[in-house]
């Protein structure tokens, strides 16, 4: 059986990006995380590992993940940027880990194929806006942040946004175990 990490990016304390109709990033995230959760099909021989909200802090979130012993941690992010017509999404990783960058690589494949939308590709870390993302280099197993889509686009779809991330996130898993 296949251990997963899957956890919402940022915390109730900390919500992250907003849209322009007033969806917060962590709400979205941790949504498609509760839902992805109860969908799992039991028979896919995946365990799915849910943190509860009170952990608040990305170091505490790591010590956490890696005290489960994964073998994949998966933190759900959306993006945002002050360009309305930026839009995509993306999966990062530690550029020294290349189970990390093929998981990647197939959750972009995976989602660009559920929802139609041109993905913006599998990224080092590195290439972030931060140049190092803690969720990747610290987190003892493979692992990816994946950003969903840009919540700032100008046509962003809430509803859209999740139905295509739950249903990329459900193939994804299927697809590793």
């Amino acid at each position: 059986m296949k251990t997963i990490v899957l956890i919402a990016g940022h915390s109730e304390k900390s919500w992250g990006a907003q849209s322009k109709n007033g969806v917060r990033e962590y709400e979205l995230a941790n949504s498609i995380v509760s839902v992805v959760r109860n969908l799992v099909n039991p028979c896919d021989d995946i365990d799915i590992c849910l943190m509860t909200s009170m952990i608040v802090n990305l170091k505490d979130k790591i010590i956490w993940a890696n005290k489960m012993r994964p073998d994949l941690a998966i933190e759900v992010h959306f993006n945002a940027c002050s360009l309305v017509d930026v839009q995509g999404s993306e999966a990062f990783y530690y550029d020294k880990e290349l189970v990390s960058k093929a998981y990647a690589l197939k959750y972009c494949k995976i989602y660009e194929q559920v929802s139609g939308v041109k993905t913006r590709g599998a990224k080092k870390d590195s290439q972030s806006q931060y140049s190092r993302l803690g969720w990747c280099r610290d987190i003892k197993c493979p692992s990816i942040l994946v950003d969903n889509e840009f919540m700032t686009y100008r046509n962003f779809n809430p509803e859209l946004v999740f139905y295509y991330s739950v249903c990329a996130m459900l193939r994804f898993l299927k697809e590793i175990s």
